[in-house]
């Protein structure tokens, strides 16, 4: 298996390795506005796949994104209606 060419790119640019090479990793803490106080993010490049977690500054709430939308927890989700 090879790394694709967006992970060797962040490699490159001094992304973290994982996974054999496969996988970039990068951590940082920004401010969604202003007002608000830095969030920890980390988001991971594997293949194609654009991942993405954000940590509030509190650690109370985390947040995964996928792909640019967000990945909902199951008990989050309407109930499946019977058929």
């Amino acid at each position: 298996m090879k790394a694709s060419e967006r992970v060797v790119r962040a490699l490159e640019a001094d992304w973290v390795p994982a996974c054999d090479g496969l996988v970039a990793l990068s951590a940082n803490r920004a401010r969604r506005s202003a007002n608000e106080p830095e969030h920890t993010f980390l988001t991971v490049l594997a293949g194609e796949r654009h991942i993405q977690v954000s940590l509030s500054p509190t650690g109370r709430s985390v947040r995964v994104y996928v792909d640019g939308a967000e990945v909902r927890r199951a008990r989050d989700l309407p109930a499946p209606q019977a058929g």
